[in-house]
């Protein structure tokens, strides 16, 4: 707080450094120059530790006003009262506790030891009825240019005009040449809060498009265990189909000589009955029936093993999109942890600037290639039986009896006469069929996914920090 003279050697002052070719400490170089003189810097972006703690908004005509108000005072960067730029004389925050640290620095006004502190007792002395018209121009947001916030501070006790009514900053409300109103240096205010704004939108959007990913992931997933029991019960139909077939061909082959090529009846040529043959035309249509069925099972046969490649596509098709999805997630899944890591570096200046300082960001435990959310891998296993089914060879000879008769005539000069009748042996023979290996391969039904895909962990601290930011929004004009 500075009274009217302080105004009036303020200008002497300007004009003195002026002769001289000097800077002053309220300039980007005198702020440099200050430090080795004793004086205090101020954090970058300062401002929004004030407007944080008299609920005003983040806005360029604040940030303006509170800096040329600062370049008026002088506090920190051009006195010894570190840490207090508007130069107050409290030491006791808004519950009139007293402040850790508070010193006098020998020019009148006290000197913190740190920005948090000096903040604290700047918004304690903004919190006091008599500087309610600061206040209201704060949460304003819109007083510009900062000569006419000035003009509202002068309204207030924080620095009263002089006995003949003189302004406390006439001077420095004077656009001339060399004036506060020239020379006051940029802000990064509205860059650290921006910068930590824009941070948090494109983080809480990472979360969105990795929530996206993994729901894919499990749409996939899904697909590849539907593929896999498909491909399951194409396989059981093609081994059933193919066993059929086999089955029929060797009892055919064995049993009625479907396969034969005997005639379907002997006409006196080289070519004799078979036992195969068909007798009469009964023998034929049998005959025609077997070759219809026998047509049919190959038919099915066929179809059971287009269909079984069909499935294996569908569930090849259906692995590589998994694959795919999964590496997308891993992808933004790392953007994702480049985004917070960028967050966090931006709060991290916010907060050395006094605001937000209660926030901290953690970011959430990895759970694997997949934050926060599991989802199952189908795996196909595959069995093979083997069942070896061996007809031994069979060979049968039957040997008729031999039969002897005597004849003995009535004559006794007649000799007996004999005959013999002998059956030749007659011998079977069961043509052996050879081994006969039948492999069937069991493809097991899928597992169908048991984990359902959750949403991937927010760092924690961010609900606080959307809070807190939030704070900062330009009050609305509907």
């Amino acid at each position: 707080m500075t009274r009217i003279f302080r105004s009036v050697g303020f200008v002497l002052a300007l004009a003195t450094a002026a002769l001289c070719g000097g800077t002053l400490a309220w300039t980007a170089s005198g702020t440099a120059a200050a430090q080795s003189n004793g004086f205090t810097p101020l954090p970058a972006g300062w401002e929004l530790c004030v407007l944080e703690g008299v609920a005003a908004p983040a806005t360029a005509a604040n940030v303006a006003d509170l800096d040329q108000w600062q370049a008026a005072e002088g506090g920190s960067t051009n006195n010894t009262a570190a840490y207090n730029p508007y130069n107050t004389q409290r030491t006791t925050d808004v519950t009139n506790a007293a402040i850790p640290g508070a010193v006098s620095s020998g020019n009148g006004f006290p000197a913190f030891p740190t920005w948090a502190a000096g903040c604290s007792a700047t918004v304690a002395t903004l919190y006091q009825p008599n500087m309610w018209i600061i206040d209201a121009a704060l949460r304003a947001g819109n007083v510009s240019p900062p000569a006419a916030f000035l003009a509202v501070v002068d309204q207030s006790q924080w620095c009263a005009p002089s006995a003949t009514g003189v302004p406390c900053y006439v001077n420095a409300m004077e656009a001339t040449p060399g004036s506060l109103a020239l020379d006051v240096p940029s802000s990064s205010a509205l860059d650290v809060y921006g910068n930590v704004n824009k941070d948090l939108l494109t983080y809480q959007t990472s979360i969105t498009t990795v929530s996206s990913d993994e729901n894919e992931v499990g749409i996939r997933d899904l697909a590849l265990a539907a593929a896999g029991t498909q491909l399951a019960s194409t396989e059981g139909q093609l081994g059933a189909a193919s066993r059929s077939l086999r089955s029929f061909a060797v009892n055919e082959y064995v049993s009625s000589g479907l396969y034969s090529g005997a005639p379907l009846v002997s006409d006196g040529g080289t070519q004799a009955l078979g036992p195969s043959t068909p007798q009469d035309s009964e023998g034929v249509v049998a005959q025609q029936y077997l070759g219809v069925t026998a047509s049919d099972l190959v038919k099915h046969d066929n179809a059971a093993l287009r269909a079984f490649k069909t499935a294996e596509q569908h569930r090849d098709d259906a692995s590589k999109a998994l694959a795919r999805a999964a590496v997308t997630v891993t992808s933004d899944e790392s953007a994702e942890n480049r985004d917070l890591l960028g967050l966090i570096k931006d709060v991290a200046t916010l907060e050395h600037a006094g605001a937000c300082a209660t926030v901290t960001i953690t970011p959430p435990p990895s759970s694997g290639s997949i934050a926060a959310g599991t989802t199952s891998t189908t795996t196909t296993t595959t069995t093979t039986t083997t069942t070896t089914s061996t007809v031994p060879p069979t060979t049968t000879t039957t040997v008729a009896p031999t039969t002897t008769t005597t004849t003995v005539p009535l004559g006794a000069l007649t000799a007996p006469t004999t005959t013999t009748t002998t059956v030749p042996p007659t011998t079977t023979t069961t043509t052996t069929v050879p081994p006969t290996t039948t492999t069937t391969t069991t493809v097991p039904a899928a597992a169908t996914p048991s984990t359902v895909t959750s949403p991937p962990a927010e760092a924690s601290g961010v609900d606080a920090l959307q809070g807190c930011i939030a704070s900062f929004a330009p009050p609305s004009t509907t």
